[in-house]
C-alpha cells in the first residue's frame, strides 16, 4: 500500500460509525432553507441526551421523539427559538436550535434536564453560528 493511502485511512475512519453501530440518522427541517441563515436567530443551541440501556427500535424513536418536544416545548417557554434538526445514533440523539440570544438557556435547560432525566447522559452548547453552517452543511445535506 501506498504511503498516500496509509494517510488517508484514519481520515476516512473519522467518518464511519463505531464497530457495531448503525451510521447516524439525520433530520432537518428543510423548509428552513429558503430563508437560512436568519440573522433574527443567530446562536446555535446544541442539546444530546443519551438513554441509558436502551434496546434501539420503533419505541425507542418514539422515546427520544417525546423528550425532543418536551425539551422544545421548555425552550420555547423561555424564549422563540427554531429546531432546525436532530442526529440519532442508537441511543444518542442530538438536537439544533436556533435561538435569538442566550440569556439563561443553559440554566433552563440543564435544570430540565436534571428534573426530568437525571440518569441520562447529556449535554449542553451554545456557540454563535449566524452563518447558520450547521444546519447548512451538515444537518441539511445529510439528511435523508
Amino acid at each position: 500500500m501506498k504511503l498516500s493511502h496509509l494517510c488517508i485511512l484514519p481520515f476516512l475512519l473519522l467518518f464511519q460509525p463505531a464497530f457495531g453501530q448503525k451510521a447516524p440518522k439525520y433530520e432537518a427541517d428543510r423548509s428552513l432553507k429558503a430563508g437560512a441563515p436568519d440573522a433574527a436567530y443567530p446562536f446555535l443551541l446544541v442539546t444530546d441526551l443519551t438513554i441509558p440501556g436502551c434496546k434501539p427500535g420503533a419505541e425507542l424513536s418514539e422515546t427520544q421523539a417525546s423528550i425532543a418536544d418536551a425539551a422544545g416545548t421548555q425552550l420555547r417557554l423561555l424564549m422563540s427559538s427554531i429546531h432546525a434538526g436532530a442526529v440519532m445514533q442508537e441511543c444518542r440523539r442530538t438536537d439544533y436550535y436556533y435561538v435569538k440570544d442566550t440569556a439563561d438557556v443553559r440554566v433552563v435547560m440543564e435544570t430540565f434536564y436534571q428534573d426530568n432525566f437525571s440518569s441520562y447522559q447529556r449535554s449542553i452548547a451554545i456557540r454563535p453560528d449566524p452563518a447558520w453552517k450547521a444546519y447548512l452543511d451538515t444537518l441539511l445535506p445529510n439528511a435523508r
